[in-house]
């Protein structure tokens, strides 16, 4: 049985490596590049996926977010943590779509609104 990681490599290293490098980076940009890796050579790595979802959630990439937290329940439909992970996504994301919308409503009542525009994009 091989267990949770395969032996394919990219450049020089296997799934597992570019996990524990994810696990080990602070910088999300970083993350989400290790944990790209990782999934490269391992698709059904739900942990990778979360933990990836995680990474781009923490940059407010909330809708990348969601789809990998629904690859990792795909994969893992029990995994409480990307549940939990996946509905902070949505609220996020539910929250920036009213203020957007009420943004909207104040632009056309006259007001300006414009730093409030460039902040949620």
């Amino acid at each position: 049985m091989m267990g949770l990681f395969g032996k394919k490599k990219i450049k020089g290293k296997t799934a597992e490596e570019w996990f524990e490098l994810g696990l080990k980076e602070k910088d999300p940009k970083k993350k989400i590049e290790y944990y790209s890796k990782c999934l490269e050579l391992d698709l059904k790595n739900a942990v990778a996926w979360n933990n990836k979802g995680f990474a781009l959630d923490e940059l407010g990439r909330y809708e990348e977010a969601i789809r990998c937290y629904d690859t990792a329940l795909g994969i893992n439909p029990e995994d409480a943590i990307a549940w939990d992970n996946k509905i902070i996504a949505e609220e996020k994301l539910l929250k920036i779509e009213k203020m957007r919308r009420k943004v909207e409503q104040w632009k056309r009542e006259g007001y300006k609104v414009d730093d409030l525009e460039e902040m949620l994009k």
